[in-house]
């Protein structure tokens, strides 16, 4: 079982390292297939943001309106890139960064109601990642290009990371 675990881990680190360099090398190939995760994230952050209005709406906070606006173009967005990948691209580059802003104005909206039921690291935390999130978001509004580089990029880094983390589980592993 051991040998098992640790080959297991060690090949899809390896894969995962191998993808992460095949994206930075072809960022613009490897869009069609984050087109599609992206349809999928924005459909189930869709329904979080949907579920946070009726949470918001029913203890009569305020916000609830924003997070059901996110809500909705989150859903309608997701489905069209889930049908047609080529939307997806489009997404990514024209709509990704309107999306990034009203999900970070709810977000504020959310933890601006919730102020006192959170820490305060954990608030101001939250506020000063927002804010810089709507600050990008209007970068990228700016020059949409930038959203489909910064994203490939993105995700290549994460599937770096999550690869080298994999290896070096697998290498635990042995140590057991």
């Amino acid at each position: 079982m051991k040998i098992f675990l640790f080959a297991a881990e060690l090949i899809a680190g390896i894969l995962f390292v191998l993808m992460g360099i095949g994206s930075f090398a072809y960022p613009m190939d490897a869009t069609l297939w984050l087109s599609m995760v992206f349809g999928i994230l924005m459909i189930v952050t869709g329904v979080c943001d949907a579920a946070m209005y009726s949470r918001l709406s029913k203890a009569g906070m305020s916000g609830a309106a924003v997070s059901l606006v996110s809500g909705v173009l989150c859903i309608i967005t997701g489905v069209l890139v889930l049908f047609n990948p080529f939307v997806g691209v489009f997404t990514l580059m024209a709509l990704f960064p309107i999306w990034f802003m009203f999900h970070c104005i709810s977000r504020i909206a959310v933890i601006s109601v919730m102020k006192d039921t959170i820490s305060g690291g954990r608030y101001a935390l939250a506020l000063v990642l927002n804010i810089i999130g709507i600050i990008l978001s209007f970068i990228l509004m700016v020059n949409p290009e930038y959203s489909l580089i910064s994203l490939s990029w993105m995700a290549s880094m994460i599937m770096i990371i999550i690869g080298i983390d994999l290896i070096s589980d697998s290498v635990r592993v042995l140590k057991w």
